[in-house]
């Protein structure tokens, strides 16, 4: 097998246009290493994580500058062996720091989980996230967030209220001080809450994907004010339907939010869908569908807001060949689509 990369695309403004200008491959990568599963990008600086990396399938993350391509750093756990840790299953950055999620770590007991920071310009490691009340499988570090001081991380199969109802945790990440423990006010077995989420200034939305709000798995995804975790509003989609999986990826910029519902019958069966909502009074105002789109393209598998812009991949789009997989391009505030992605190679 190929070992994965990130294809880096230039968007150039104002929404028109876009160059492919470099591809990240990582120094050292061997094959099945599962590179690019992952990925935040903040300023100059990405960061993609490699979860399968090392063979025995420890895990990795690297750190590239965007402007040249470089590779800055290899990110791996201090305490990390070849336990199926999943080191780098999730990604986050800031200005300063690194956040690695390894959902597959027992801290906690077996599949617990926890959560590595970095410094995100020398790749040193300052400290691990475990939490309070942590519990074999919890899969905590499975989503992970950061903004500031403050980092949010998912733990779907957290028990609190009933078997992977999931939770959601709250930290300090320059003291690794535990904050808050968050969960969903009328969750339920089987919610997967935390299955994804996303971080703002004051507010934080975690998804939901098995909340059965309108039949089986239809998903749902929790706005909560931030730093205290109270619950301000429920998204729910207008249009969605049983196993839809809403919630699966989430974004949000200024008052806006972006939930994905990777298997929603969106243009055709299981094709996905993107629901658009108002943080103030959470509300949806649009629904994003591609121009062109086929059964299974995994449309909104991964959402990302910026500069009123938004990106959706769709990971089984066939672009490129069976499930080679696509993204695109839509302007945030009319819900029109500006482009298509795909590498060209």
């Amino acid at each position: 097998m190929r070992i994965a990369a990130l294809v880096v695309l230039l968007l150039t403004s104002p929404l028109v246009g876009q160059t492919e200008i470099g591809k990240f491959v990582p120094r050292g990568g061997e094959p099945d290493d599962w590179f690019g599963g992952s990925v935040d990008v903040v300023g100059r600086t990405a960061i993609v994580g490699a979860v399968r990396a090392d063979r025995v399938d420890p895990g990795s993350a690297y750190l590239f500058n965007t402007t040249t391509g470089q590779q800055i750093a290899r990110l791996t756990a201090d305490d990390g062996g070849p336990f199926l840790n999943r080191f780098g299953g999730s990604v986050a950055l800031s200005e300063e720091l690194a956040l690695v999620g390894a959902w597959g770590d027992d801290a906690n007991g077996q599949n617990s989980g926890s959560v590595y920071v970095f410094d995100a310009q020398t790749g040193e490691q300052l400290r691990k996230l475990v939490p309070e009340e942590g519990q074999p499988q919890d899969q905590f570090g499975w989503s992970v967030a950061v903004k500031g001081d403050l980092a949010l991380v998912g733990a779907w199969g957290d028990d609190t209220l009933g078997e992977d109802a999931g939770a959601a945790y709250l930290f300090n990440v320059q003291t690794g001080e535990q904050l808050a423990k968050l969960t969903a006010a009328d969750g339920q077995a089987g919610d997967l809450y935390g299955i994804s989420v996303v971080i703002g200034d004051f507010v934080g939305v975690i998804g939901a994907v098995g909340d059965d709000v309108h039949g089986e798995d239809t998903g749902s995804a929790y706005v909560v004010n931030l730093p205290d975790g109270s619950h301000r509003h429920k998204l729910v989609a207008s249009e969605s339907l049983e196993f839809s999986q809403f919630g699966w990826s989430v974004s949000m910029e200024g008052a806006q939010a972006a939930v994905g519902a990777r298997l929603d019958d969106g243009l055709h069966a299981r094709s996905g869908a993107v629901y658009l909502f108002d943080l103030h009074t959470g509300e949806q105002t649009d629904l994003v569908l591609p121009d062109h789109g086929a059964p299974q393209d995994g449309f909104g598998s991964s959402v990302s807001m910026h500069s009123h812009q938004l990106l959706v991949g769709a990971r089984r789009a066939d672009f490129n060949g069976r499930e080679s997989g696509a993204a695109y391009v839509f302007d945030a505030t009319t819900g029109e689509q500006v482009f298509e992605l795909a590498p060209s190679d």
